[in-house]
């Protein structure tokens, strides 16, 4: 299995660019995720994440990749202070 194209195969944004496709200024959300699955795929090869998700099968890293996702989405939606996820979660799926 290789694990990169697999995860970015779950992806709404990220498809293996060198770099962000979506301007900051204009398209902030899509920038966000963008940037947040390019890292989940990214930190999926390093042996601390690999150990620490006991990453080795499809189901672990599917797992992993929607842990991942929720708490980059939650920390959008202020979630620690406050904020209702909801709305940035239907957000993310409507991608």
């Amino acid at each position: 299995m290789d694990k990169s194209k697999f995860l970015i195969g779950l992806c709404k944004l990220y498809k293996g660019e060198p770099g962000n496709p979506f301007d900051k200024e204009r398209e902030e959300f899509k920038w966000y995720v963008w940037r947040f699955e390019s890292v989940i795929v990214s930190n999926a090869n390093k042996a601390a994440t690999i150990a620490e998700y006991n990453l080795g099968s499809e189901k672990s890293y599917e797992e992993y990749f929607k842990t991942e996702c929720k708490a980059a989405l939650d920390m959008f939606a202020d979630v620690p202070y406050g904020g209702k996820p909801q709305q940035t979660y239907e957000r993310y799926f409507s991608l």
